[in-house]
């Protein structure tokens, strides 16, 4: 999440006067409005959305085939390059899928259920079963059993496509909790290729005339929520919301598709950020190639050279620690050029922030930087990237800032899965760090009195699956509640402030949104995760964890001998850097906000663990139990104190 509170402070400022300029001018395509009802605090609202959207998801790719058949539409990793693969080779293979299913006997608006990491053949299933006018289920293949069994079993899916043979022996443990499901085909075992078989004249003839008869009212996935407050609920989302947001999307930033179009698919694909990559890409006609995996990505994102780049917070931290790393690894010189080209590059985005131009010593300076820094920071991406979109958690603004002056602007947006899912981005003309862009064209946005962002557009879904309660809670007066605290700027910029259901009330009564003072907190090299607490208590604290990748390269770094991480984690050079970067997130807020006491835990959360969901949320509840020890020690009056 993000909020407007001042970053960092600076240490980045100029050694000459920077020469006088303008305050950038703000374009219109996202207007502040009053209050235009009563009850509502302020409203947005996108442009309008001058492009027809396809009918259904599958149009694209068929139109796209139909009139460049050898387009290059997928790429897969074949020892040091993408190999290509054409649109009608992937139309074809789509519908031979889809034809296997209704050769299997699957029925419209039947749920089938897609159990695998990210890759080609997931996408291939996915739109197989979109044509055979069936539902798809995403499952991650990082999901415990128990929320496997609650997904089958909720959906009643009749089918699972699922990646390995280990997850089908799991299913079939389930017994009667997945009493619907009646057929398993595993993808390492050739299950598409199975389905292919079964294919005939009749189930192709059948599968086009299911394609043929989609519209957008037509349901194509119940995607179901990460559950961080409890089970997870599906979110029944449409052809007609799913392209629609697709839409929107490619009119908000036409620039992605200009000159090369390709981009490199890694985030998991159970996630709607992740699909709506897909349908963007196709319906732009950019072609998609798949990681091997996010462990691959410094090695695989030269060999595909992607011209748009979409990832989460996390992926981006990782090549500034990666580029990082590079560096001192060249010596103690490159290091320190690395650290001025940082700090250089903040310092510029600041002066174009505030419309001051740079002075001709920082210019010259900066040309240098980048030449040494920069280019090897692009050159690791690929050497291609003209965009890259954060979404799904809070960017830390210095990052988005160093990115942007190194070559590689980066855009954030905001949404979640309910419309499916994107409802505000950066415009890329005029991004504004620390927000999170303005309304999507054909998007509404109001605050609620208690200050809730809520949200009406083509994109919304219509409900929950068979939960009426939850669905009629959703909505205030058809407008979907986000659960999300916003504010609006005079520019129409969105600006989340917390989450609603995370607002901390301490024993003073006041109230403090987490989110922001733990990204802050985390965006330090050391820092895995960071929780703040504080609920019905004195004063805020914080439990915080050590990056297993980062934190043994820093003590190394900084002469210790011990990189064990339950050593570090008592080490008092550690503590003193991480009170450090708590000292920064505490500059941000009032005192009454400001974490007074954290612990270090020797290990970082994780998703196996249940404490993280597959897209790396924090879920409070188990973290709270589970180190509930940890949690009143920082209230005893024996507890590392600051």
């Amino acid at each position: 999440m993000q909020d407007g509170s001042p970053p960092h402070r600076a240490s980045d400022e100029p050694d000459e006067p920077d020469e006088p300029g303008h305050e950038p001018g703000h374009g219109e395509a996202a207007e502040a409005a009053e209050a235009p009802e009563e009850g509502v605090r302020a409203r947005l609202e996108g442009p309008p959305v001058h492009d027809e959207p396809y009918p259904h998801l599958l149009a694209p790719l068929w139109a796209w085939a139909e009139e460049e058949p050898d387009a290059a539409a997928v790429g897969v990793r074949e020892g040091d390059r993408f190999a290509p693969r054409s649109a009608a080779w992937l139309r074809d293979q789509v519908r031979e899928v889809a034809a296997g299913l209704v050769a299997l006997g699957v029925q419209p608006g039947e749920r089938v259920a897609l159990l695998s990491r990210t890759r080609l053949e997931w996408t291939i299933a996915d739109l197989a079963i979109l044509a055979a006018g069936a539902v798809t289920v995403p499952l991650y293949d990082s999901a415990a059993r128990d929320q496997i069994a609650h997904v089958l079993g909720d959906s009643e899916a009749t089918v699972a496509i699922v990646e390995q043979p280990e997850q089908q022996q799991l299913i079939a443990e389930l017994g009667d909790a997945v009493a619907s499901l009646t057929h398993v085909e595993v993808i390492e075992q050739g299950g598409l290729d199975a389905l292919i078989a079964r294919a005939d004249d009749a189930s192709r003839a059948e599968a086009d005339r299911r394609r043929a008869t989609l519209g957008p009212s037509d349901l194509a996935t119940i995607v179901y929520s990460s559950g961080t407050t409890g089970a997870p609920k599906g979110c029944v989302l449409t052809h007609g919301n799913i392209t629609w947001n697709a839409t929107q999307t490619i009119a908000h930033l036409p620039a992605l598709f200009d000159g090369g179009r390709r981009t490199l698919v890694f985030l998991p694909l159970a996630h709607v950020f992740a699909r709506i990559q897909v349908f963007i890409s196709l319906q732009g006609r950019a072609q998609l190639c798949y990681s091997t995996g996010v462990a691959n990505l410094r090695e695989e994102l030269p060999l595909a050279a992607p011209s748009f780049l979409i990832a989460v917070p996390r992926v981006f931290e990782k090549l500034l620690e990666a580029g990082r790393n590079a560096a001192q690894q060249r010596g103690a010189l490159f290091a320190r050029l690395f650290d001025a080209a940082q700090r250089e590059a903040l310092a510029r985005a600041r002066a174009h922030e505030q419309g001051r131009r740079r002075g001709l010593l920082a210019r010259a300076r900066w040309a240098v930087l980048d030449r040494l820094v920069g280019a090897r920071l692009r050159a690791a991406m690929g050497g291609q990237v003209r965009w890259a979109i954060s979404g799904g958690a809070a960017l830390s603004p210095d990052l988005a800032r160093f990115f942007s002056e190194a070559g590689v602007p980066v855009l954030e947006g905001y949404g979640l899965t309910e419309p499916s899912p994107i409802l505000t981005g950066d415009p890329p003309d005029r991004p504004r760090p620390g927000s999170v862009g303005i309304a999507m064209p054909a998007t509404q946005l109001r605050l609620a009195p208690d200050g809730e962002l809520q949200v009406r557009g083509g994109q919304v879904f219509q409900g929950y699956w068979r939960d009426p309660q939850a669905s009629a809670e959703a909505f205030d007066d058809g407008w979907l509640r986000t659960g999300d605290l916003a504010r609006f700027d005079a520019d129409g910029f969105v600006w989340i402030t917390g989450r609603q259901k995370e607002v901390i009330v301490t024993a003073g009564g006041k109230n403090v949104s987490p989110g922001p003072l733990e990204d802050l907190v985390r965006a330090h090299p050391l820092v895995g995760t960071c929780v703040v607490v504080g609920e019905g208590r004195p004063y805020i604290g914080a439990l915080v964890t050590l990056d297993a990748d980062q934190a043994p390269r820093w003590a190394r770094q900084e002469g210790l001998e011990d990189t064990d991480l339950d050593a570090l984690a008592t080490h008092p050079q550690v503590r003193e850097a991480i009170g450090a970067a708590i000292d920064d997130a505490n500059a941000t807020v009032s005192q009454a906000e400001r974490i007074r006491r954290f612990r270090v835990l020797p290990r970082d959360l994780g998703i196996a663990s249940g404490e993280l969901t597959p897209t790396l949320k924090v879920r409070r509840g188990v973290v709270g139990e589970r180190y509930r020890d940890e949690i009143e020690a920082l209230y005893a009056g024996h507890a590392d104190d600051r």
